[in-house]
């Protein structure tokens, strides 16, 4: 218990990896709440498209230069597959929107191709199957982007145009250009006084640069395609409280026919916030003194908070943690200084997964990435089992000083919490710093 307590405390000290072979860096953008996108170049010449990542699809698309982005508040100047060497039509498709659609509405048209795409301008992965959109009535979403980049490792239920494209990206890299490893890595959030910072794709490495690779917690991966993996429990140490999956299925009528099934999170770059079944959020948000707010289906939090020491851990395979602070589950929205957001949402009625998919039924999106490195690694003839990875990153005790104390809590005194918590670091960095010297 001991322990948990301070797992908290991030590394202060870099340690460098090398790996066999130099790592491929691609640097990422984001776009509002929830579109990471990377910029990639493809085709002959090659062409700079920017992608919105997607780990819950091994499908990549591209919009066509056939397509008036612009009228649907897009791009204007994309690729042009007419202006390719490289490119190879392999067939067309139509595809008709699903009704729970969010993105789009009306049918779909494109072909299935293979495309040369160039990573950084330097790791060239030929013959890269995806699904070129030339026709479609509506996007709802306006796009910034050029298309998206499937970073799922099989088929998925989220694939829409070509499910059976085949390699996908990741083998692709994986088989062409021997990474086997591939590294997220998010900055920070955005705030009304801070714009929303970028992050990193890395190829071949851990990202020593930016994460605590010396306490990576490495797991089996429970899903094929997704980056999946299994969570047992979801803990407050500090608190002595602990909130078990079997607790979950045996409160909630729906989940009493899936007793026998596993929590199984998966890691969701699209998502912006931690979902997870509604009695084991409402435990989490009584834990740390979060309110649900009805009208808007989220919960709220006193900014001061973020004071308040109390650690979310949560139980991996083999007894393995990661945890979230408060700086990371209590965020600032808008201009309020008082109400603060809290990242855990529940999923409601409606929301709850089919049988089908409910080993998915816990997500950890933007709000966990933005504090945690997420690696994948993959299959190869030494390690037969893919695995998942997760390292806090290098600023992950700093972050939580974005968020502003109440209007009448601007006095130069310090609250005790966060006195007794600086001191702890201050010494902690003093001790590390004599020891590595």
């Amino acid at each position: 218990m001991l322990a948990l307590l301070f797992l908290n405390l991030c590394c202060v000290i870099v340690i460098r990896s090398e790996t066999t072979s130099p790592s491929c860096i691609v640097p990422l953008t984001q776009y509002g709440n929830s579109i990471l996108a990377a910029d990639l170049a493809i085709g002959t010449p090659p062409k700079m498209v920017t992608l919105f990542l997607q780990t819950i699809s091994s499908e990549t698309f591209v919009f066509d230069a056939t397509i008036d982005l612009e009228g649907l508040g897009g791009k204007k100047d994309n690729y042009n597959h007419n202006k390719s060497l490289t490119y190879k039509k392999s067939y067309d498709f139509v595809w008709e929107t699903q009704a729970k659609d969010r993105q789009i509405s009306g049918a779909v048209n494109g072909e299935v191709a293979m495309e040369t795409f160039l990573i950084n301008g330097s790791v060239s992965i030929g013959d890269q199957p995806f699904a070129l959109i030339t026709s479609v009535s509506n996007w709802r979403e306006i796009m910034y982007v050029d298309g998206a980049l499937g970073l799922a490792t099989g088929d998925t239920p989220a694939s829409k145009f070509a499910p059976e494209l085949d390699p996908n990206f990741l083998t692709n890299v994986q088989k062409k250009a021997g990474y086997s490893i591939v590294t997220l890595w998010i900055e920070g959030r955005s705030t009304p006084t801070m714009p929303a910072l970028d992050g990193q794709l890395t190829f071949g490495s851990e990202d020593p640069k930016h994460c605590c690779t010396n306490e990576t917690v490495w797991v089996d991966r429970t899903s094929s395609a997704l980056w999946q993996f299994r969570l047992r429990s979801v803990r407050a140490p500090l608190l002595n409280k602990t909130f078990e999956m079997s607790q979950q299925l045996s409160q909630d009528k729906f989940n009493q026919a899936h007793f026998g099934l596993k929590w199984n999170p998966m890691s969701d770059m699209r998502a912006r916030y931690i979902r997870g079944p509604n009695t084991t959020i409402q435990a989490i948000a009584s834990w740390v003194g979060a309110e649900y707010d009805w009208q808007n289906n989220s919960y709220s939090i006193l900014c001061e908070k973020v004071y308040n020491g109390i650690v979310i851990a949560f139980e991996l395979d083999g007894g393995q943690w990661v945890t979230l602070s408060p700086q990371h589950y209590v965020i600032q929205e808008g201009w309020n200084q008082t109400s603060c957001d809290f990242v855990f949402r529940g999923y409601n009625d409606s929301q709850t997964p089919s049988s089908s998919t409910y080993d998915n039924i816990w997500q950890f999106g933007q709000m966990f990435l933005q504090s945690h490195c997420v690696h994948l690694q993959m299959a190869t003839g030494t390690q037969p089992n893919s695995k998942m990875g997760f390292s806090r990153t290098l600023n992950y005790d700093f972050v939580g000083m974005r968020i502003p104390r109440k209007p009448e809590d601007n006095s130069a005194q310090m609250p005790a919490s966060a006195l007794l918590l600086s001191l702890i670091f201050v010494a902690l960095s003093i001790m590390f710093t004599n020891y590595y010297v």
